[in-house]
């Protein structure tokens, strides 16, 4: 709540971290007709897919983005379900209402505790983690 107070509109300060595995998420929602997951459970995967993101581009640990797959599991979250097409999932990012300026924003992890909002990363990468 606090977090939220100091930044009301989400303007890119602290807040806009809270939305960890929400750019995935969203995407997922949208191609799957938000029928086949809640909200949570879409941001659960979310979350898994902006963790092996962050590995792949080198910014996290493999401990740290195994960690993190592991407590989602714990709490009996979708890590692993497979994801809709690759070019379909980042043709709906494209169109969620946190991509500025026509860039798609990824929040990613550099360790437990610490994360930055991210923008143009490469194709191949996202292809990687939604493969």
């Amino acid at each position: 709540a606090e977090v939220v107070a100091e930044d009301e509109r989400e303007t890119g300060g602290r807040r806009s971290l809270l939305n960890l595995g929400h750019t995935f998420a969203h995407a997922l929602e949208t191609l799957t007709g938000y029928s086949r997951y809640r909200h949570g459970e879409a941001v659960g995967w979310g979350i898994a897919r902006a963790a092996r993101l962050a590995l792949n581009l080198g910014l996290c640990g493999a401990a740290d983005a195994a960690r993190q797959e592991t407590l989602l599991r714990r709490a009996g979250l979708p890590v692993d379900d497979p994801s809709p097409d690759a070019q379909a999932m980042v043709a709906a990012m494209a169109h969620d209402k946190k991509a500025a300026g026509g860039k798609v924003r990824f929040v990613l992890t550099e360790k437990i505790g610490s994360a930055n909002l991210y923008g143009d990363i490469p194709w191949e990468s996202l292809k990687g983690v939604l493969c």
